[in-house]
């Protein structure tokens, strides 16, 4: 059996400091409202292909640093305030494996010590959850890389992520759906997005001023920002940058032979790179 799921509450003592579901409880895949006191590493173990982490399962576990899931796992659930307050986590590596990824609403709410998020090029659907990542005031980087087809993230996402000064969505994206209020209280001050995705955008979006749209011409090796404002110039860092040339599926930005922006006047404006 490559997915099962388990019901009530799992105590463990507060001795526990390395968990092995497997060896611990051999039939779970899914674990609902368990709380470990001082557990400070999990280990997902092989042979599980779907993995749905249940709402509070690790709530306040401020000991734990690790996490590992095994490859194999192709659909990954991450429930409501999963991992809230866990203020040792530093990293959350998602499995080569996965192609369906939800992350549920506070999953990683007051993770103060979680500085990347970097989601595996084999995902395909990714769901962001309202306040998911909230109070995460040393992330810096959160990568949804070319190859996510479908997009939603919610509400307040971000709050708090101190941080987190921009993010790219790639041009893969066909559906998508943002929070009118994704970026509200957070300190994202770039929201770059391909150019086909402009009419999905909320027309209510808090934070229009963010948004960049950005389309690559692969023929001529050509990169085109459209600003939406109207300004005379735009601001860009080196990190923005190579998360975009990533967003369109090249190695780097040294693949790209010329770069242009243009404001909502359609007027070609000046790039500065930070």
């Amino acid at each position: 059996v490559s997915s099962l799921s388990a019901s009530g509450s799992i105590n463990f003592p507060k001795s526990v400091t390395r968990l092995y579901f497997l060896a611990i409880f051999p039939s779970a895949r899914s674990v609902s409202e368990a709380t470990i006191n001082t557990t400070s590493a999990i280990h997902f173990p092989k042979g599980i292909t779907s993995l749905s982490i249940g709402k509070a399962a690790f709530e306040g576990c401020k000991a734990l640093a690790t996490i590992t899931i095994s490859e194999g796992v192709t659909f990954l659930s991450i429930g409501e305030g999963a991992f809230e307050g866990c203020l040792t986590l530093t990293t959350f590596p998602i499995p080569k494996s996965v192609t369906s990824l939800s992350i549920g609403e506070g999953a990683f709410k007051g993770c103060g010590a979680l500085t990347t998020f970097t989601i595996s090029k084999s995902v395909t659907t990714l769901s962001i959850g309202k306040e998911a990542f909230e109070g995460c005031y040393t992330l810096a980087t959160i990568i949804i890389p070319e190859g996510v087809t479908t997009l939603s993230i919610g509400n307040l996402a971000f709050k708090s992520c101190d941080n987190l000064k921009s993010i790219t969505i790639p041009v893969s994206v066909e559906s998508i759906e943002l929070g009118s209020n994704m970026l509200a209280l957070s300190s994202v001050e770039k929201l770059l997005i391909p150019k086909h995705l402009e009419d999905k955008i909320p027309k209510d979006f808090d934070g229009k001023e963010k948004i960049i749209f950005y389309s690559y011409d692969g023929k001529n090796k050509k990169l085109t920002f459209t600003y939406a404002g109207y300004s005379p110039y735009i601001k860009l860092d080196s990190d923005s940058l190579e998360q975009m040339a990533r967003a369109t599926g090249l190695s780097d930005i040294s693949e790209i032979q010329a770069i242009q922006a243009r404001n909502l006047n359609g007027e070609v404006i000046e790039i500065i790179l930070e």
